[in-house]
């Protein structure tokens, strides 16, 4: 690791500390409560691949005419990971995607995805994703987590990078 990445790493311990050992997962002592959980983590989990796709175009020609990428190391690690997310295999041996896969989960464990699915409906008919996060009713907390993450598509690519690393992902030595 770089000294400036151990230095990077090493200021926001703290942080990252905080957001590991956080209440609310303690909070979580049912299953009313994980349906709960669920239904707002759900928009982490899919705005999570809206980053790692913004970073995915920056990083890589994706349209024709192509040309090779800058930083082919940067666009082997966001293609993998996106290969992962976008066309995993579930438990039944089938591919999914990470998010599917999500929306499996809350409604095996009874959750409802109408919420999300709503959502999801408006941005394909063109709602831009602030008016769709309105119109889906969704909760003050997970309309700005989401409205941070597409804040950072306006930001330079070191930014944006961060944000996934940092924010998202984790970093392994």
């Amino acid at each position: 690791m770089s000294d400036l990445m151990h230095q990077l790493t090493e200021r926001l311990a703290p942080s990252l500390n905080g957001i590991d050992q956080h209440g609310l997962y303690a909070e979580v002592e049912s299953v009313e409560q994980l349906k709960i959980f669920m239904g707002e983590h759900v928009f982490a989990v899919w705005d999570f691949v809206c980053l790692l796709k913004e970073l995915h175009r920056r990083l890589v020609t994706t349209s024709a005419p192509w040309f090779p990428p800058v930083d082919a190391m940067s666009a082997n690690l966001i293609g993998s990971i996106l290969i992962e997310e976008e066309s995993d295999v579930d438990e039944s041996g089938a591919y999914a995607s990470h998010f599917d896969m999500y929306l499996d989960a809350m409604e095996n464990l009874g959750g409802s995805t109408a919420q999300i699915r709503y959502f999801l409906k408006l941005l394909k008919n063109g709602v831009p994703v602030r008016n769709a996060l309105d119109q889906a009713e969704a909760s003050s907390a997970t309309r700005s987590f989401v409205l941070t993450t597409f804040d950072f598509f306006d930001r330079p690519l070191h930014e944006l990078a961060a944000a996934f690393v940092f924010g998202r992902e984790g970093i392994t030595s």
